[in-house]
């Protein structure tokens, strides 16, 4: 197989970006008996939306609506299930290499924001 290019991971993200979505949600919900909640879902949605931007270099950190719409604690188990629901839903097309520099990105976007 053809390796993609570092520009293409977003492709690859956005083309599987329901599947990413969904398993976020439940990754969100993992404390709760009832399943993904509608905030789980909207938390993913948008969460996956910055990932994409972060990895097309349009997002350096946080942008304000992030901040005041996402709590912290969706902040950080997003970051906690990048490598699981990615290994599941994209790794079969993208290097490894291409994946962990997603999930750099998303965190240093991250620790930019906090960091101001």
């Amino acid at each position: 197989m053809k390796q993609p290019a570092e520009s293409n991971l977003a492709t690859y993200v956005k083309l599987r970006c329901a599947d990413i979505e969904e398993a976020m949600s439940r990754h969100f919900s993992l404390d709760e008996h009832g399943g993904p909640s509608v905030q789980d879902a909207d938390m993913a949605r948008r969460l996956v939306g910055f990932l994409i931007e972060v990895m097309c270099g349009r997002a350096d950190g946080l942008s304000d609506e992030i901040v005041e719409a996402v709590p912290f604690d969706y902040l950080s188990k997003f970051g906690d299930g990048l490598v699981p629901i990615l290994n599941d839903v994209i790794a079969r097309e993208v290097p490894p290499a291409l994946l962990s520099q997603a999930i750099d990105g998303y965190w240093r976007a991250i620790s930019t924001n906090w960091s101001r």
